[in-house]
């Protein structure tokens, strides 16, 4: 998935953004992570830890 791919994804579950140097802040209630911009997919661990840093249910 690409990082793209990913902040479409969490657009989709109320999240909003702000911008970083070279990463995107993505916040969810009080609840903040941070996203890159670089052009490569993200990996798995990166995956579900954004996921975990705004508590995000994994979807079946």
């Amino acid at each position: 998935m690409t990082a793209r791919e990913l902040r479409k994804l969490l657009a989709a579950k109320g999240c909003t953004f702000g911008k970083g140097k070279g990463h995107d802040k993505v916040y969810l209630g009080r609840r903040m992570t941070v996203l890159p911009r670089h052009g490569t997919d993200i990996g798995p661990y990166l995956f579900h830890k954004i996921m975990k840093d705004l508590d995000i249910e994994k979807e079946k």
